[in-house]
């Protein structure tokens, strides 16, 4: 009778397969109206075994489903900028504030880096960031794109690059005024392409 009335809804995989067929073999009462104690004994301990293997699934259920809404990706860039650059430190905020981890160095030359970064000079601007796995980001491209380009990198891509130093861009940010401007994917045999088209200050934010 108990199984019955809890169980009216088909309930599908093993357990409660497992357990009505170990239940259905109980042995009946003996004329004192009590069960044998040594042949109830194995079967009690079979269904906690059955029931401890059901509540270690839905743990596990459950460890999968948490680790789905775990915290974001932190992102890992080096910025090279010259010591005095104010319109740098304002990316390099901009970026921090986006989740990104940012390591400054303060090189000597500049056009030494891009060179060995092979940014050329058209796509140049005057900061260059560089993730762990050797992408480049030149200019202020907001971090939106930068997440966007490390989440799929595009074949024999070396990074992105905001030539210049557009007004309104992140970092170059002059009252309420702003310039459209492009977001360009290097490629390794020196081509562009556009990977983005930035037409207004809150394009450039998730």
């Amino acid at each position: 009778m108990l199984a019955s009335s809890c169980f009216k809804k088909p309930i599908r995989g093993f357990v409660l397969g497992r357990f009505l067929t170990e239940t259905s073999h109980f042995p009946a009462e003996n004329a004192l109206g009590t069960l044998p104690s040594q042949s109830l004994t194995p079967k009690v301990t079979l269904f906690g075994q059955t029931l401890a293997r059901f509540v270690a699934l839905i743990g596990l259920c459950l460890f999968t489903t948490a680790s789905s809404y775990a915290e974001p990706r932190a992102y890992d860039l080096d910025v090279f900028k010259s010591e005095t650059c104010g319109c740098c430190v304002g990316w390099i905020d901009h970026l921090e504030a986006n989740g990104f981890n940012t390591a400054i160095h303060h090189p000597p030359n500049m056009s030494a880096v891009k060179e060995r970064y092979d940014i050329s000079t058209r796509y140049r601007s005057c900061h260059t960031g560089v993730s762990k796995d050797g992408f480049v980001f030149e200019g202020h491209v907001p971090a939106k794109f930068v997440k966007r380009f490390l989440a799929n990198p595009p074949a024999n891509a070396i990074g992105l690059a905001v030539p210049g130093m557009p007004v309104g861009s992140p970092g170059m940010e002059v009252e309420d005024k702003f310039m459209a401007y492009e977001v360009l994917v290097i490629n390794r045999d020196g081509t562009s392409e556009v990977f983005a088209f930035v037409s207004n200050a809150a394009e450039q934010h998730e």
